[in-house]
């Protein structure tokens, strides 16, 4: 049973195995690192422009990036939603 496997593939696979430890955590890791430090910034401006709107806008951007839209936490919502 022979696996088909890309090249692209095959030559990260010989980097990984290859490289030093620390540049092949930093190529894989690098990426995510700055995916994630992009995110929190923008968590932070959405924070910021909320903020100078009201306390109703904080809270529904706080409620908004949890994800949970229409849960328990986020107030009024719930129960207007509750019925459906």
């Amino acid at each position: 049973m022979a696996l088909d496997v890309s090249k692209q593939d095959e030559s990260y696979r010989a980097f990984a195995l290859n490289a030093s430890p620390l540049r092949v955590i930093f190529t894989t890791c690098g990426p995510l690192a700055l995916y994630q430090a992009l995110q929190s910034i923008f968590k932070i401006l959405d924070a910021l422009m909320a903020s100078s709107i009201g306390s109703e806008a904080v809270s529904a951007v706080s409620c908004l990036s949890h994800g949970s839209w229409h849960g328990p936490g986020c107030g009024r919502q719930h129960q207007d939603f509750r019925g459906l």
